[in-house]
């Protein structure tokens, strides 16, 4: 657990270049959040490293190790690449960057772990069987939330935290967005 070959960290790293959420398969088919990979750094250290991320053959993979030994919670024996000695990618992971979230996380939840959690960086669900990972970057959260998705609370509303999937259907145009009545003009209009 906690190993990725060298030429798919660096495809990651060129396609998200502020970073990325890393997980790992445990032995038992589940999916471990490590944190947040710097693709910035990941690039340099395998750089530093010499060593290239797209070899010639294919049974010359270089692989990299993203968690310290002895951090990954494996349960049973841990899986481990065979052959050359793993690259050291460990401090390149912020361990706290990322937060698994349920699926049907709130809003209001997820506010609060950015609000309350300055060095978190994305929030990651993890669904279904095939178990799909997706992750919402704090930046992506804090601009649909202020740009689409802020919608008033009026004082006889009763005080509710819509989920994360009614957002992408009033995004996706599938729900209504709630409805706000006009303000009544003042006596001073």
């Amino acid at each position: 657990a906690g190993y990725a070959r060298a030429s798919d960290l660096a495809a990651h790293g060129r396609c998200a270049p502020a970073g990325f959420a890393a997980v790992s398969l445990r032995p038992n088919g589940e999916i471990e959040v490590l944190g947040w990979a710097q693709s910035s750094l990941i690039l340099a250290l395998l750089s530093s490293a010499g060593k290239d991320p797209v070899p010639a053959s294919e049974s010359l993979q270089q692989w990299c190790q993203l968690a310290r030994p002895g951090k990954c919670s494996s349960q049973g024996r841990p899986w481990q690449p065979s052959g050359t000695v793993p690259v050291d990618l460990s401090q390149a992971i912020e361990a706290g960057g990322v937060v698994r979230v349920r699926s049907d996380c709130s809003l209001q939840t997820a506010y609060c772990v950015f609000r309350n959690c300055p060095g978190v960086r994305a929030l990651v669900s993890i669904q279904g069987p095939s178990q799909q990972c997706y992750t919402v970057t704090r930046e992506t959260f804090m601009a649909q939330l202020a740009q689409k998705y802020m919608f008033p609370c009026l004082a006889n509303e009763k005080a509710s935290s819509p989920t994360i999937a009614k957002q992408r259907e009033w995004a996706a145009g599938t729900a209504p967005p709630p409805v706000v009545p006009a303000a009544a003009p003042s006596a001073s209009d």
